[in-house]
């Protein structure tokens, strides 16, 4: 999933230097025809390894998949949205996926605007910190996270701590990660546009690019592991619906708003203090993360200590 994530983030970055590049060299149009002959080849490799799920359903009992029974959509979305875990970490999703939209789509513009650089070393350098931050940043966050919960994995395996306090566990430390990768995001990026000098903003924009690519990883963690197994998938995909109906979608028209209105400035100083935002709902689940942890925490405590008064 970490992968996943990481190479929207490169994908994207990488077109904003292929366009740039191709059309200086070709004219606009064939950034599109080039396009559209790599996703045919792509096309054509997806449907060759495509499987039918329902002929693998043919294998189990109706009604039963691998990880429990399956409910109809409109229980699956009560059942999510009474997660106030997962909820939270949706909002903060879409929050982060509003700047990262805002910031793709008028971040070339605000570059030429406000520091007089040309288009090509707009692109250049905005795809640049783009690629090595989701490279990079993602690998990264994925292997702090793994760190971070190797000692949980490491009782689990013992048989010390139940998979619950696992799982509560796994939602817990990614949600801090989230937090802390937000608030430093917000500030970075905020800071250079404060500082108003090119270099500045530059190294800012790559730090703070970098920092939020440290969430790729968590947040799939987190969303994963604080739903039930069956639910995973629904989950994954509504969160995809919403952070694109809430954040990067939306994201370019109402930051264009703001520039025709206040200026490509505010406008982007607007759209990385919105990070502040995701920094504040991904604490929020933090907070209700670290509740569910202490609480399954407590319970096994004292179920271990009923069942050792038993015995003796």
């Amino acid at each position: 999933m970490s992968i996943y994530a990481g190479s929207l983030q490169v994908g994207n970055a990488l077109g904003f230097i292929f366009g740039e590049v191709v059309s200086a060299a070709l004219g606009w149009r064939w950034p599109y025809i080039l396009e559209a002959i790599f996703t045919s080849f792509l096309a054509v490799l997806l449907l060759s390894a495509e499987k039918d799920p329902r002929l693998i359903q043919k294998h189990r009992p109706e009604g039963e998949l691998e990880g429990g029974t399956v409910n109809s959509w409109s229980q699956q979305m009560c059942q999510l949205l009474r997660n106030s875990t997962y909820v939270w970490l949706c909002l903060g999703q879409a929050a982060f996926m509003f700047t990262a939209g805002a910031v793709a789509f008028w971040g070339t513009d605000f570059q030429v605007d406000h520091f007089g650089v040309s288009p090509l070393v707009a692109a250049l350098v905005l795809g640049g910190i783009a690629v090595f931050a989701g490279l990079v940043a993602t690998l990264l966050g994925s292997i702090l996270a793994d760190r971070l919960l190797k000692p949980t994995q490491k009782a689990f395996e013992k048989g010390e701590v139940s998979e619950t306090a696992v799982l509560a566990r796994r939602t817990q430390i990614p949600c801090r990660m989230l937090t802390i990768a937000a608030i430093s995001g917000a500030c970075f990026g905020t800071g250079g546009a404060i500082a108003n000098q090119y270099i500045v903003w530059v190294v800012t924009l790559a730090a703070s690019v970098f920092s939020i690519a440290l969430t790729n990883g968590p947040i799939n963690l987190a969303l994963l592991s604080c739903v039930r197994p069956e639910l995973r998938g629904q989950a994954m995909a509504v969160q995809t619906f919403f952070y694109h109906l809430l954040g990067d979608f939306p994201s370019p028209y109402l930051v264009g708003w703001i520039n025709q209105g206040l200026g490509m400035y505010w406008g982007y100083l607007i759209t990385e203090a919105w990070l502040f935002l995701a920094a504040l709902a991904w604490g929020v689940a933090w907070h209700r993360a670290s509740q569910v942890f202490i609480l399954v925490s407590l319970e096994e405590k004292l179920t271990k200590k009923s069942d050792s008064e038993s015995i003796i």
